[in-house]
């Protein structure tokens, strides 16, 4: 045999031998935890999306197609997540609302993904759109440290999940990096296959995965949470800036040193998300899509301790803004000094929900 056809048959004999792993009962012997992460998410979220509209349709007594269509949906990372638990506490004699009567009849919900990149973000949005009526308004979260290459929740599973269709549909908005891989990841299965070796030569093999039941349980811990935040709800809640217990800042410290080791150390800009985000904003445009972009606020503290991990924000920002004037789409940034009269947190990451009411209003009101 040739050498110079040596190359051509180790491929051979690689995809093939590659190919045994599609059969059902080999990959059921060996692969672990073979999940497409994105339509786990997707079913979760639709879950939930269910529930918020039977909620509202019994509090403002309204149809289903009516909730759907009137409904507000903030998309984003954990900073977004409590805009799905909104109760009418939270409205009552909060002082930093004008009109809560008018604010607490609007079905407002969020599909989120914590310590999500953007890449995370598109997906969800581009299944709701897809496959969801039309919301009243969709509010898209915008945050720098979604935006970088090594976010410690980056992986290459990123580029993996997507469908043929979804890259397809994508294609324009891949790095030449992430095309080659994903192309990769299609030729060759093991690429994204957790493989267990010991089962080749141990006799038994690992139970299925119940997705249904999994996503049952989250459903229902959610339901848990919301029961022992209702319990003790008021529209005060959360750590004022600024009146920190001695305790509380250590507590603090601690989390703003996790925050920067995961999402702002070794931060690089990634051009796959920085397109997508343009994707996001030119299909809104197009299509009309009520979108509306939103920079949430977060502590001091922690502004404070990343600020020299920052140092391409302000440019990032400025790129937002001008996009977001280029496709007239409305961006609120309250990171702004005086953007917001609440000033309550959950810690230094997060707004508190104390505060979401005025937010809402502040987007909801402003934008017509």
């Amino acid at each position: 045999m040739k050498l110079k056809y040596f190359p051509l048959l180790l491929f051979v004999f690689l995809f093939v031998f590659d190919k045994i792993f599609i059969i059902p009962p080999v990959r059921k012997l060996i692969v672990q935890n073979y999940v497409n992460s994105y339509e786990v998410l997707n079913q979760l979220l639709d879950k939930l999306y269910k529930e918020h509209i039977e909620k509202y349709k019994k509090e403002l007594n309204r149809t289903e197609e009516e909730i759907q269509k009137d409904t507000v949906i903030f998309m984003g990372t954990s900073r977004s997540v409590e805009y799905a638990n909104f109760t009418k506490a939270l409205f009552d004699k909060n002082p930093y609302i004008k009109n809560p009567e008018a604010i607490s009849q609007i079905p407002v919900t969020s599909w989120t993904v914590r310590a999500a990149p953007f890449i995370h973000i598109y997906q969800i949005y581009s299944h709701f759109i897809k496959t969801h009526p039309r919301p009243k308004m969709l509010v898209l979260e915008i945050n720098y440290i979604s935006f970088n290459k090594n976010n410690v929740f980056r992986e290459k599973k990123d580029i993996y999940d997507f469908s043929v269709d979804d890259f397809l549909d994508s294609y324009k908005e891949f790095s030449n990096k992430d095309k080659v891989e994903y192309l990769a990841n299609l030729v060759f299965v093991l690429n994204k296959s957790n493989i267990n070796w010991k089962n080749l030569i141990k006799s038994g093999t690992n139970s299925e995965q119940d997705v249904n039941a999994t996503l049952d349980f989250v459903v229902n811990a959610k339901k848990l949470m919301e029961m022992k935040q209702n319990k003790n709800a008021s529209w005060m809640s959360g750590i004022k800036q600024g009146s920190e217990s001695e305790e509380q800042m250590v507590i603090n410290l601690k989390y703003n040193e996790w925050v920067i080791q995961s999402f702002f150390q070794n931060f690089q800009a990634d051009l796959t998300s920085t397109n997508l985000f343009k994707k996001v904003l030119r299909e809104a445009k197009e299509k009309n899509i009520n979108l509306v972009l939103y920079r949430p606020r977060t502590h001091q503290l922690l502004k404070s301790e990343t600020v020299k991990f920052t140092k391409g924000e302000a440019k990032w920002l400025s790129e937002v803004t001008e996009i977001a004037k280029q496709y007239s789409i409305p961006f609120y940034d309250f990171e702004k000094p005086g953007a917001l009269e609440c000033d309550y947190f959950a810690d230094t990451s997060h707004l508190s929900k104390t505060c979401f009411p005025e937010v809402v209003e502040k987007i909801i009101l402003e934008s017509k």
